[in-house]
């Protein structure tokens, strides 16, 4: 637990439950985890560890199924994050053993977008696994309306049992906007994986283009390597190599991320897939001015005035960019206000945590 989304998100929901007074334990994966993680565990989530074996490939561990067949009646529910490996498959089998309530969050892996890849090694767990963690669980999460309707067209069984729970986040005081020396350019960000799904290709490739008309803003790419798109990360290389206005700054965990988000006078996500994008979130509760794709299933900051909402695919988004860098400051400052405020009103940990004790008591009762 040590990339994307989920990495943040888990802990910090289960640090957000530790702190309106239950008692949560995490069980993952040893690597070089996350600080929110290791801010979680601080903060009295008990965090269980094991160790990966030879097969990589399914996330396998030792004694993961030993632990879970010892203590998992211990737990009063169960609430597995993402498919396709192991430990979501130990989960269900002990779960369904003892008959204790199920959630699943697939963190946006059963949208269209997410199945085209791997697909035959997700159809093999599907047929094996993965369809049994859906007809069993009491309840399935989606980060939000679109994913749920999507999920539900594709497995009709998810009839009435999906709930609709964002993500949180920690929002943020300051806004973006810093005063600008003479000369100083305007910073576009984009922090994310680097792979294909992400758009990051086509924001590259768009980019010379813009960079002619807009010469006074830079593109600014962070995110570190999927080793299951080497080419993509290749090609942002290369496009930042050849100094046409992009700054390739490699990978940022942690807080350290932070720091480019306070930099930045705006934000990018030109997703073809998402659930619910923690990096929007961060930017929005940064006060930055976005331009994301309706893939990104973020409609809530479209209809907030938060953000510039294109399809996936470069011509939109350089359209979208084109409208944002042609508004003057002011404008884009009040974007990012209206984002930072959608964000502290629905988006916060203590919201958020306050609608996960509720779906938690009723999988109880």
């Amino acid at each position: 637990m040590h990339t994307g989304g989920p990495a943040e998100v888990i802990p910090n929901l289960c640090r957000t439950m530790v702190e309106r007074g239950h008692d949560v334990t995490i069980v993952t994966v040893d690597g070089p985890h996350a600080a929110a993680l290791l801010d979680a565990e601080a903060g009295g989530v008990e965090v269980v560890v094991f160790s990966p074996t030879g097969l990589r490939l399914i996330r396998h561990v030792k004694g993961l199924s030993a632990f879970l067949k010892q203590n998992i009646r211990s737990f009063d529910v169960i609430h597995n994050h993402g498919h396709w490996l192991y430990p979501n498959w130990e989960a269900l089998r002990w779960a369904k053993r003892f008959g204790l309530p199920y959630v699943t969050t697939p963190h946006g892996t059963l949208v269209s977008g997410m199945l085209k890849r791997s697909r035959l090694k997700k159809s093999i767990s599907w047929a094996l696994f993965d369809k049994r963690i859906i007809q069993y669980a009491s309840s399935v999460h989606a980060l939000s309306t679109i994913e749920k309707e999507g999920m539900e067209d594709k497995i009709s069984s998810l009839k009435k049992r999906v709930i609709v729970i964002p993500n949180g986040v920690f929002v943020q005081d300051n806004e973006h906007g810093r005063s600008k020396q003479d000369g100083e350019p305007k910073k576009l960000l984009f922090l994310s994986r680097i792979h294909t799904i992400k758009g990051v290709e086509d924001l590259v490739e768009l980019w010379p283009e813009l960079r002619q008309k807009y010469p006074e803003w830079e593109l600014h790419i962070v995110g570190q390597e999927d080793p299951s798109s080497p080419g993509t990360h290749y090609k942002v290389i290369a496009a930042a190599s050849a100094g046409d206005g992009i700054v390739f700054h490699g990978a940022s965990y942690g807080s350290e991320r932070f720091q480019y988000y306070r930099d930045a006078d705006a934000f990018v996500l030109p997703s073809y897939a998402e659930g619910l994008p923690t990096v929007l979130l961060e930017a929005a509760a940064h006060s930055l001015p976005i331009v994301c794709t309706k893939e990104c299933n973020f409609a809530e900051l479209d209809s907030a005035d938060g953000a510039l909402v294109a399809s996936a695919g470069g011509d939109s988004v350089q359209a979208c960019l084109e409208r944002l860098f042609s508004m003057g400051d002011q404008e884009r400052l009040a974007m990012g206000r209206r984002a930072q405020d959608l964000i502290r009103q629905d988006y916060s940990w203590d919201s958020i945590g306050r609608r996960w004790e509720d779906a938690y008591m009723d999988l109880c009762r």
